[in-house]
């Protein structure tokens, strides 16, 4: 039965007891997040040692060729778009899981075996990203569609961002070691055959988890089409994407932050690493917490807090001047922004709808993923003008738009706490037209 609406918005229903959130579903996400998150991340450090020493870019190429690489992922609502739209080797997601999670290790496998040069190298990665950026689709589906069935957007956010700080500390880490050790030949063979393990991870439908899910993909150009209008209309969603985007922009980072930490400080490969996985590995207490909280506070209070909190982020890192000072700060801005990132993430997951769930979370990914490259090219810019301290200081001014955001969002949308029931878009617009004709007392 759909809850009703009242003056003051709608009525929280809780989640049936056999579709609470369970240990296998946390699991099963562990897995997925592991074989789809540790690749990339193992091998991002050795990419970057490989634009800066062996194709012998500066900081300002070395931010235009991530942003013609990247350039797959600023269409990745269209990923979405296929995702909800069709159903390959009538598998659903995990079809898409299967085929382009393959076709990543073949990428790899082929970049192994070819002469290493800016072309080569540029054409792989765009060819990567686009079958990453198509298991990334039904990955993030997946995780939102749980999360509605099971009333468990907060700690579905919570998993994902432990993973998402956890798996890169360690896989960081690991790629600093690895730059150091091996041949960038072995270390692409091995980041292509730990690929084929993704795909193969797709063959596993535990019916606990997947218990409760509809059936995704077959849908008409026309139900897409209806569907895409609804999510024009639903002002929520617009609001997480553009909170979720301010979020993603950062002229601090990458790469005046790497520019800045192994030309100005002398940090070697294995310590800018170890400065990347602290920075991941100290967001995991903040990210409990949000996990803890998010069943007693609501999505408002913690969004709010979150944002103010991580305002200033970056602000520290232009007082270090050793490596031992770059540890510290990591761990302080790693603290203060994996609150946030949760909140946002978790705001997502609500505001999506179920019709999209590939486009609205793609849409989302786009959009971040745009600002992500904008933000690193004018970092470039910013820091051979005025040094990194220019590059926090226009971060935080643009973080200071997140304030405003958090006050637009509808509040039937950011009231209830996990394991109540968030309204869909009818039912936000049947609560607001009953609040207009019935005066507030």
């Amino acid at each position: 039965m759909k809850p009703m609406a009242n003056r003051h918005g709608l009525e929280p229903v809780k989640s049936p007891l056999n579709l609470r959130a369970n240990p296998s579903v946390y699991i099963y996400i562990s897995v997925l997040s592991f074989l789809f998150l540790s690749p990339g991340n193992l091998v991002n450090t050795p990419l970057q040692f490989i634009y800066k020493n062996q194709l012998h870019l500066v900081a300002s190429q070395t931010a235009i060729f991530k942003l013609i690489i990247n350039l797959p992922g600023f269409f990745a609502f269209l990923f979405g778009i296929c995702r909800d739209r069709f159903n390959p080797l009538k598998m659903g997601d995990r079809g898409f899981i299967l085929i382009f999670g393959s076709l990543s290790a073949f990428v790899f496998i082929a970049l192994s075996q070819v002469p290493l040069t800016v072309y080569t190298l540029g054409a792989g990665l765009i060819l990567w990203g686009i079958a990453l950026g198509m298991v990334g689709a039904s990955y993030q589906a997946i995780m939102r569609n749980i999360s509605e069935v099971r009333m468990m957007s907060g700690r579905m956010s919570t998993t994902y961002n432990l993973l998402g700080a956890g798996i890169p500390m360690l896989a960081l880490y690991g790629g600093g070691w690895l730059a150091e050790k091996l041949d960038w030949r072995t270390l692409l063979l091995t980041i292509g055959f730990t690929y084929f393990a993704l795909g193969l991870v797709a063959l596993w439908k535990p019916k606990v988890v997947f218990h409760g899910l509809g059936d995704y993909g077959n849908q008409t150009f026309e139900q897409i089409t209806r569907d895409l209008r609804l999510l024009a209309r639903n002002r929520g969603f617009w609001i997480a994407v553009a909170m979720w985007g301010v979020w993603a922009f950062s002229p601090s980072g990458p790469t005046p932050l790497m520019y800045f930490l192994t030309d100005t400080l002398k940090m070697r490969p294995l310590q800018y690493s170890t400065f990347n996985a602290i920075f991941n590995g100290a967001a995991l207490p903040t990210i409990m917490l949000f996990g803890v909280l998010c069943k007693k506070v609501s999505l408002w209070r913690l969004l709010l807090i979150s944002t103010v909190i991580g305002i200033p982020q970056w602000l520290p890192v232009m007082f270090i001047h050793t490596p031992l000072q770059s540890y510290i700060v990591a761990a302080l801005i790693g603290l203060g922004g994996g609150l946030a990132s949760t909140a946002y993430y978790g705001l997502l997951f609500r505001a999506c709808p179920e019709s999209l769930a590939g486009t609205g979370m793609l849409v989302a990914g786009s959009i971040a993923l745009i600002v992500i490259e904008v933000g690193n090219v004018l970092g470039g810019y910013i820091y051979s003008a005025w040094g990194f301290a220019g590059c926090a200081i226009v971060t935080s001014l643009a973080y200071c738009v997140l304030l405003p955001l958090c006050f637009a969002l509808p509040r039937s949308l950011v009231q209830p706490v996990d394991n109540e029931h968030v309204p869909t878009l009818s039912e936000i617009v049947l609560a607001e037209e009953v609040a207009q004709e019935v005066p507030l007392i």
